[in-house]
């Protein structure tokens, strides 16, 4: 039988994930680690679907304080958005059911407005009404040649003290990493040390630190890669590479951060990776 989604008042749901919301996420072929990090995420009533890889990203709210509780979002393929610990509902302007189009979000640096994104780079503002403040797009061209596009950051730091929305990048399924078209104020990425793998696409999302001092990259196995000014503190608890006996899954579909974690303080940031099935993998992270 087809699963279907259906709309509640608060999110979409897979009709046979109802009585299975609870159960563990996905762990066939994982590596699991067995010293969870210390983390303020709080991922109560984030949605699962057992079995089925619809998830395409996920979105963290940004703390006012290092160690403030956090939320977020998840997209599903089709577009719908579903908040989780606490984060208030916000209606999608893209949203197709039986349609696989959406690749990734990304919330701004005041939680009020993000992005969903297709695999050509087109953006849809969330929430519904909300109007499309910058060309949220790479400057190239690589899914014209068959590289779609499989992840968006937005930078959370304001712009003249206020506004947001304004630069970060979105990545290619290769990992190619590539700043909005219309940066402001001379903004600049540093990209030193991200991963590449020509003619592979196995990358499935970015996360970009603020101020643009670096960032981390989502492999499809689960291997999260820190570049620039950004380093893993302590990994997320799956990894689904190959290993004795196991081949490796192609299912880890977002990863995000809170844009906590200060430069030379060690004061440690939170992030997390979400799965194709909606398992939150929650990570740690410093910079400098």
């Amino acid at each position: 039988m087809k699963i279907r989604l259906f709309r509640t008042s608060r999110v979409a749901v897979g009709v046979a994930a109802l009585a299975l919301a609870a159960m563990a996420v996905p762990n066939a072929g994982a590596v699991t680690s067995t010293t969870p990090p210390a983390t303020a995420l709080d991922t109560s009533g984030a949605p699962y679907w057992q079995g089925w890889d619809i998830v395409r990203g996920v979105a963290l709210t940004h703390a006012a304080t290092p160690g403030g509780k956090i939320g977020g979002y998840v997209v599903d393929a089709w577009g719908g958005i579903h908040p989780f610990g606490g984060a208030p509902a916000k209606n999608p302007s893209h949203y197709h059911p039986g349609s696989a189009t959406i690749h990734g979000i990304a919330l701004q640096g005041d939680d009020a407005y993000g992005d969903t994104i297709n695999a050509s780079a087109t953006p849809f503002a969330f929430p519904k009404g909300a109007l499309l403040r910058d060309p949220s797009t790479g400057c190239d061209n690589t899914a014209q040649f068959g590289v779609p596009i499989h992840g968006i950051s937005f930078d959370p730091t304001p712009v003249n003290g206020t506004q947001y929305n304004l630069n970060g990048a979105v990545v290619d399924a290769w990992g190619g990493i590539h700043v909005f078209c219309t940066p402001s104020q001379g903004y600049t990425l540093d990209t030193s040390g991200a991963p590449y793998w020509q003619n592979w696409q196995i990358v499935n999302g970015l996360a970009v630190l603020p101020g643009g001092t670096g960032g981390f990259t989502l492999d499809g196995w689960g291997g999260v890669h820190a570049w620039g000014n950004a380093h893993l503190a302590t990994p997320p608890d799956s990894y689904w590479g190959p290993r004795a006996g196991v081949k490796a899954w192609n299912i880890a579909r977002g990863v995000a951060i809170d844009g906590t974690a200060t430069s030379g303080t060690g004061q440690e940031g939170n992030g997390v990776v979400v799965d194709g099935w909606g398992g939150m993998h929650p990570f740690t992270y410093t910079v400098g």
